[in-house]
């Protein structure tokens, strides 16, 4: 005998599917971390010991800006989360990882 799936479980296999499709589109996100650093000049101030610069990145409205930012290594990236969700910054190859920057 056949037995149909119940609302139930039917209720339980959409709501997989719907989660499914969202995890999808949060990882396919134009603003990756490839994007957000490179091999070019600073273009934030100058630290105090005339080393590399300092660069300034908002999170607001689930984006970055800017953008994207070309840094050599040794410049500080100073994060701000100005949206309503914790997120955090972390590098593609696991290099570096910010660790929870909260709502505000």
């Amino acid at each position: 005998m056949k037995k149909l799936i119940g609302s139930k479980s039917r209720l339980l296999i959409g709501i997989g599917f719907l989660f499914a499709i969202l995890s999808i589109s949060n990882s396919c996100s134009k603003n990756t971390m490839s994007d957000m650093y490179g091999t070019g000049a600073g273009t934030g101030s100058k630290g105090g010991s005339g080393g590399p610069g300092t660069n300034e990145v908002w999170i607001q409205g689930m984006a970055f800006t800017p953008s994207t930012i070309t840094v050599v290594a040794g410049t500080t990236i100073m994060w701000t989360n100005k949206d309503a969700v914790s997120h955090t910054v972390t590098s593609n190859n696991g290099s570096f990882n910010s660790g929870t920057l909260g709502a505000n």
